[in-house]
């Protein structure tokens, strides 16, 4: 069930409630793309925070947070049109091109795994936007069949370029606005004759010199949507890139 559906029901069963009120508030803003956070809620229904994430939780939400990110992920991807009698919720939006399907990601996928099947250690080096849990789930995965290493700290990971032999395997993903750090390490990795793996996008790729063309893995871009969705999905693209490289090497 989507969230303003949620809130809807909270309406028709809660009414004179603070619960009430929230969901209302919600409702009557959300057309116009005013999701307030959970101070300036809090603040405007004079009501504590704890309030806010009671309530997310109350209707399957880890916080507030989440629920007005997942609200906003509503308001990218679906609309609601009358057709006939009948209000229909139709997505207008798909989420990620069909380049990233699982399909076309195989030939790359494959090949990569074979490589880390081949390395004595792994090194995985991610720019800031990566979410470090998946990496951490992904390194622990690994270290199962080898030595693999993710400290999501840039000093150590600056390590990692020396501490890599020729029979080592550096994965890099560079994605987000702070990748230069990431960047010069693929350069260093290059220079000494390392292997290594680079996932990226496409406007990363534009912006320095692809060294080596058939060690990189190409992700869509994320145009047009609010910088929370465009995180969001490009959380999901890595997600998918993660299990199944994950999966293909370790069977």
């Amino acid at each position: 069930m989507h969230v303003k559906e949620k809130l809807k029901n909270i309406i028709i069963l809660n009414q004179n409630s603070i619960e009430f009120l929230i969901a209302e508030y919600l409702l009557i803003n959300e057309p116009n793309k005013i999701l307030p956070s959970s101070s300036e809620l809090s603040k405007k229904l004079n009501i504590h925070k704890s309030t806010l994430t009671q309530f997310a939780k109350k209707i399957g939400y880890a916080g507030y947070k989440e629920m007005i990110i997942r609200l906003m992920v509503e308001q990218e991807f679906y609309e609601t049109k009358i057709i006939g009698d009948k209000k229909v919720v139709e997505k207008k939006k798909q989420l990620i091109d069909e380049e990233d399907d699982i399909e076309s990601m195989s030939p790359y996928l494959t090949r990569f795994a074979q490589m880390i099947k081949l390395a004595n250690k792994v090194f995985i080096i991610p720019s800031y936007e990566v979410d470090p849990k998946s990496m951490n789930l992904f390194a622990h995965g690994l270290i199962s069949m080898k030595p693999t290493f993710y400290a999501n700290n840039r000093k150590i990971e600056q390590g990692y370029i020396d501490q890599a032999t020729d029979d080592d395997l550096l994965i890099f993903f560079v994605t987000g606005l702070d990748t230069n750090e990431t960047n010069l390490y693929i350069k260093r990795a290059f220079s000494k004759k390392l292997n290594y793996i680079v996932f990226s996008t496409k406007s990363q790729l534009s912006k320095v010199r692809i060294l080596n063309p058939n060690n990189y893995f190409v992700m869509n871009d994320v145009i047009g949507y609010s910088p929370e969705v465009r995180q969001l999905i490009r959380h999901q693209q890595i997600i998918k890139i993660l299990t199944n490289l994950l999966n293909l090497s370790i069977n």
